[in-house]
């Protein structure tokens, strides 16, 4: 055994009792790579007889590197990065040491968002509309991550769905002209925001979820809805008006931000907010806020960084990109203060 301290020793050590024993290399080609479904020898808790979280990350990127590097398979070069560290260094960066008595292991680093990300159990699970992929013609991008991103935080487990249908028209977000000899598929882009899977809208039922999203982006009036087009006389997609309701009879809770609320205010009549009803150089959408109101809903005024909750209906919305004017830092403050309260009413 390498003296105590002696780290490279330690890793060379390490690395040979994984060659031997656990044979990564094919266990990785078996599937899609996954830190969680590496050898127990490999995640195994630290103890007396091997070593802390740290050298197994160590380890574990040498094996990857090395699989990249000499594969034939395509595949396997997205196990790594050429650099290993930008993408895993969260492994070894994001630690926690602790030093022990003589008597027990010399050093044991416990890797917080390891920790996080692969031993806690999500206890709820999210449905994430989209519809779309772009602010003008589909999802708004920012705000799709900013609900996916504050799930993950609260521990949530989350599944994108979007139609499978046609957009209304292709816009080209680099000067915002109508691509007229352009069409896309609105399952086909949201698929770009929802790397882990995008489901076609009707795969999605209610009894599989625990809460049910909407981010904003025109999309959600020009391809959920046809509110862009038709105002106060819209009308929403049939799977949209059902995924909707469906929610609502259940009594689970359903979050929307920016310009989607007006999907909860056509469908369940709901109380929500745009931000505010007043056109200004920061709501300069505000009249979308009056057509709310002559769609059967009811339009409150919010601060950026607070969401309004419906509690009769359990809908839950905030404004997000209605303000033109915030930084998006405030924007990312609106869409989590929809998705925390959101979680709240889970099994309210």
């Amino acid at each position: 055994m390498p003296e105590k301290g002696d780290l490279n020793a330690e890793i060379k050590l390490w690395n040979e009792r994984i060659e031997k024993e656990n044979k990564v290399n094919a266990k990785i080609r078996e599937a899609p790579f996954s830190l969680a479904r590496l050898p127990d020898s490999i995640t195994a808790k630290p103890n007396e007889e091997n070593l802390g979280s740290r050298h197994r990350s160590a380890s574990m990127l040498d094996i990857l590197e090395n699989l990249r590097k000499s594969s034939t398979d395509p595949r396997d070069k997205f196990l790594l990065p050429q650099t290993a560290s930008q993408d895993f260094g969260w492994l070894l960066s994001d630690s926690r040491v602790s030093r022990r008595n003589k008597k027990s292991h010399p050093t044991t680093v416990t890797t917080a968002s390891s920790h996080r990300a692969f031993a806690a159990v999500a206890t709820k699970r999210v449905a994430v509309v989209l519809s779309g992929c772009g602010h003008l013609d589909g999802s708004e991008i920012r705000e799709a991550v900013f609900v996916l991103t504050e799930l993950s935080r609260a521990n949530t487990k989350y599944q994108c769905f979007a139609p499978d249908i046609q957009q209304m028209h292709v816009v080209d977000h680099s000067d915002g002209s109508i691509d007229s000899g352009s069409k896309r598929n609105v399952l086909v882009e949201a698929s770009r925001i929802g790397r882990e899977g995008t489901l076609p809208l009707t795969d999605l039922k209610a009894k599989d979820y625990d809460a049910l999203m909407f981010p904003g982006g025109f999309g959600a009036a020009k391809n959920l809805s046809n509110f862009a087009v038709k105002g106060s006389g819209m009308s929403v997609h049939p799977e949209v008006e059902r995924a909707i309701k469906e929610f609502n009879q259940a009594g689970h809770p359903i979050g929307l931000v920016c310009i989607a609320p007006v999907l909860a205010a056509k469908v369940l009549n709901a109380e929500v907010t745009m931000g505010s009803d007043e056109v200004s150089e920061e709501y300069p959408n505000a009249s979308a806020a009056q057509a709310v109101k002559e769609i059967g809903g009811k339009h409150f005024n919010t601060k950026l960084n607070e969401a309004h909750v419906d509690t009769a209906k359990k809908v839950v919305t905030s404004a997000a990109y209605m303000n033109n004017t915030a930084p998006i830092h405030e924007i990312h403050e609106s869409v989590a203060a929809m998705v925390r309260e959101t979680l709240k009413l889970i099994n309210s």
